[in-house]
């Protein structure tokens, strides 16, 4: 088994439902990507367009961002309820703004929003701009971070699993690095090399099944 089961999922949006629960919060607003594939399986690169993922108390999980991430959202996962896009950062329309709307659209201006970064977006990567807490003044933002993190410090039988069978490709491929290592060659030479091979020798052994998340 080398994915996560729809069943890991649901354990672990039933944590954070039970700390919804008692914080009576109405929705998570989720922006880190590990948390979003945490919770939904989505994998994106982060960049500085705006993506989040809502997810309400009543089990309807929302992801807003960019156009370019919409057929990657739809083919990864199936708990996302509906996606919401823009076309590009900052456009006629700054998507932060879009993002509120939405959030509005959802009847979830005037609730409770638990977040996990921030009510709005990172700036690591050039992002500028408002956060929903200005534009949507009748919400009430509360962080989730330290939850969520306590939740994922905490291992199931099935990450359990996974990180086992991670620890085996993470060791051929620093056997590959030992091998090719060798007077005159650079550092990126060996290991490009070495990621190279071990990728090839793991797509071959877990079959059509596996997709690589970058």
């Amino acid at each position: 088994m080398y994915t996560v089961p729809t069943r890991e999922f649901e354990r672990r949006l039933d944590l954070l439902y039970r700390v919804m629960d008692e914080k009576r919060l109405d929705a998570a607003y989720i922006i880190n990507p590990i948390n979003i594939a945490y919770f939904t399986g989505f994998y994106y690169l982060q960049t500085e367009r705006p993506a989040a993922v809502v997810i309400r108390r009543n089990g309807d999980i929302y992801f807003f961002g960019p156009l370019l991430e919409r057929d990657h959202v739809l083919s990864q996962t199936k708990l996302v309820s509906k996606v919401y896009t823009y076309r590009d950062y900052p456009g006629e329309v700054h998507p932060m703004r879009l993002f509120a709307d939405w959030l509005r659209e959802l009847h979830l201006d005037s609730s409770a929003i638990g977040y996990d970064s921030t009510p709005g977006y990172t700036s690591y990567w050039g992002y500028k701009g408002p956060n929903l807490a200005e534009l949507l003044p009748s919400a009430k933002f509360v962080s989730i971070s330290d939850d969520i993190y306590s939740m994922r410090l905490i291992k199931s039988d099935v990450e359990i699993d996974l990180l086992r069978e991670s620890a085996k490709w993470a060791n051929l491929a620093h056997s590959l690095l030992q091998d090719y290592t060798a007077p005159g060659m650079y550092d990126y030479e060996i290991s490009l090399r070495a990621s190279l091979d071990a990728s090839i020798m793991m797509k071959k052994a877990l079959g059509p099944g596996y997709k690589l998340e970058v």
